[in-house]
């Protein structure tokens, strides 16, 4: 093989090592920072992983509790819409008011 092939296999190479490392870098695999990705980058890994779960889940049911307020809220809301038509059906016929007074 002539120089220029072995020149282009070895810059070829250099760019591929650059970009795994470049990858281990930005991905995070690569936890501990010593350079080199290992069995206690896992474990690191893991734990992070752990209680980001446990923040997510946390925070889940918090969204779950809130939207179960806001349902039984609107579920009152809507009963009581349901009862205002009635009166709105009663006007529409001619009947007199039943409700509250207006305010003047």
């Amino acid at each position: 093989m002539t120089t220029l092939t072995w020149l282009v296999i070895g810059i070829a190479g250099v760019a591929v090592a650059a970009a795994l490392y470049w990858f281990n870098k930005e991905t995070g695999a690569d936890v501990d920072g010593d350079g080199d990705v290992d069995l206690k980058d896992l474990t690191l890994a893991a734990k992070k992983t752990k209680v980001g779960v446990k923040k997510t889940v946390k925070e889940t049911k918090q969204r779950a509790k809130r939207v179960k307020e806001e349902l039984a809220d609107v579920t009152v809301a809507v009963k009581e819409a349901a009862k205002q038509s009635k009166d709105v059906v009663a006007a529409a016929k001619g009947k007199k008011r039943t409700g509250p007074k207006k305010l003047k």
